[in-house]
């Protein structure tokens, strides 16, 4: 399985994105196998520019909606514009690993279209031309606290705000 694990959550639908391996990946890559199930999909979505919020330990539901309040809140606080009706949580780590976990929680500084229905999938695109499901929006965060790293080891695309640190 590829890390990280990234839940959008919208309307209360949650869609859970996986990357492509990378031999899958842009116009060099191989077209990954079709999904045999009618419910998994291979989806490309743009970059988004979004908050994040970094926090370790073992997560939950009830931890991760903890920490989209607080990152929220502290956005509310900044006035920043940040799009309420959506959120993306993302998990690095095995899930046998007890210590030294990294989690974030992610709010996008723009709204999002919504997501296509669990029942009815988005158009597939060729696995060559998508990036790696949700994921790819994640490769573009921006920090939100001291604290907050980059999704991903990516160059960071910050929100015409998000230079400053917030206090949570």
């Amino acid at each position: 399985m590829t890390a990280p694990v990234l839940a959008r959550v919208q309307s209360g639908n949650v869609t859970v994105g996986f990357y492509n391996p990378y031999k899958y990946q842009g116009p060099t890559g191989s077209a990954a196998p079709a999904p045999t199930d009618p419910s998994v999909y291979i989806q490309q979505l743009p970059s988004l520019e979004v908050y994040v919020l970094s926090y370790g330990g073992l997560t939950s539901s009830a931890t991760q909606k903890q920490k989209r309040d607080e990152l929220a809140a502290a956005l509310k606080a900044a006035k920043l514009p940040f799009d309420s009706s959506t959120w993306f949580t993302a998990g690095y780590d095995a899930p046998y690993q007890l210590l030294n976990r990294h989690n974030e929680v992610m709010i996008p500084a723009t709204p999002v279209a919504p997501a296509a229905p669990a029942t009815a999938p988005a158009k597939a695109v060729p696995a060559a031309a998508a990036k790696a499901s949700p994921v790819a929006a994640a490769a573009k965060a921006a920090t939100a606290s001291p604290a907050a790293k980059p999704a991903l080891t990516s160059p960071v695309a910050k929100p015409a705000a998000a230079g400053r640190k917030l206090k949570l």
